[in-house]
């Protein structure tokens, strides 16, 4: 039987080269170059004058706040927090869905003012119609 090179180990059975050290440490190099350059960039297109995307630091805040309230949301017994989608932008709370009462809606909304940071809640939530109880 034939020994085994290195080379059939990476290539499983196929004779491939295997780079020379040197190469992948520069390929390494100029990656890691043109991250740290697309990161840079990124983050100053975000400090912008009068630039529409939200900075790291908003889109944390935003993605906190999202968490707490949809946790909460399905937390409460009187709400069916699975049914309410959350939206947040720069920390205005945005409810989603249907709800089946006045009631319910007025607890969902609660709950969302309640969470810390949150400065303003916008309603989109309808209130679904009561269905006939359908008998057999």
């Amino acid at each position: 039987m034939e020994p085994m090179h290195e080379t059939d180990r990476i290539g499983q059975g196929r004779s491939m080269p295997c780079p020379r050290p040197g190469h992948i440490a520069r390929w390494c190099i100029a990656t890691g170059v043109a991250l740290l350059l697309a990161a840079t960039l990124g983050a100053c297109q975000n400090y912008a004058e009068g630039a529409k995307t939200r900075t790291v630091g908003q889109f944390t805040d935003d993605a906190t706040i999202q968490l707490l309230v949809k946790k909460r949301l399905i937390g409460d017994p009187d709400v069916r927090g699975v049914r309410i989608n959350v939206e947040v932008n720069r920390r205005v709370v945005e409810l989603i869905g249907k709800v089946r009462s006045e009631a319910e809606r007025q607890r969902a909304l609660e709950i969302a003012s309640l969470v810390p940071n949150v400065e303003r809640v916008v309603d989109r939530l309808g209130v679904r119609e009561a269905r006939a109880e359908e008998s057999d």
